[in-house]
């Protein structure tokens, strides 16, 4: 009779702490890490290579406990190193504490201010401001 070892089918996981100026967000043991990285989305598993990346605003995920949190997070860095990820941010927010209804008013909002910019520094705001409203209504609705 041939034994299997169950422990070798064990899902790896990975420690993971994201950060902004105000604290700690979020830590825990996590499957796997999606980042909203400047030249798009970068996939972390245990065993990924040593890297930093930039951070841009985006949908930030989560696999912990067989469950897929997602973060809107704004502008910053991540550090992979040694099955460890740091995301240091300006913001973060956790998708389950936005309200899809204000997110989606927030988006509506933002797209009328995007049309009516004038000069370039209203229309920088208005695209960043754009940007960071879909996030929010993203990870409010657990997509990104």
């Amino acid at each position: 009779m041939i034994q299997s070892d169950k422990s070798k089918f064990k899902t790896p996981l990975l420690t993971v702490r994201i950060v902004t100026p105000e604290g700690i967000v979020w830590q825990g043991l996590a499957q796997f890490v999606i980042l909203p990285c400047k030249d798009g989305e970068m996939g972390i598993l245990r065993g990924h290579v040593a890297i930093t990346a930039m951070i841009d605003v985006g949908v930030l995920k989560v696999r912990s406990n067989n469950e897929v949190l997602s973060f809107c997070i704004q502008t910053g860095f991540a550090q992979v190193e040694a099955d460890e990820i740091i995301v240091l941010v300006n913001q973060a927010e956790l998708g389950n504490n936005i309200n899809p209804e204000q997110a989606q008013n927030t988006l509506e909002l933002a797209m009328t201010n995007s049309d009516q910019a004038l000069n370039k520094l209203e229309k920088f705001q208005a695209k960043t401001a754009l940007k960071v409203a879909k996030a929010r209504l993203k990870a409010a609705q657990g997509v990104g």
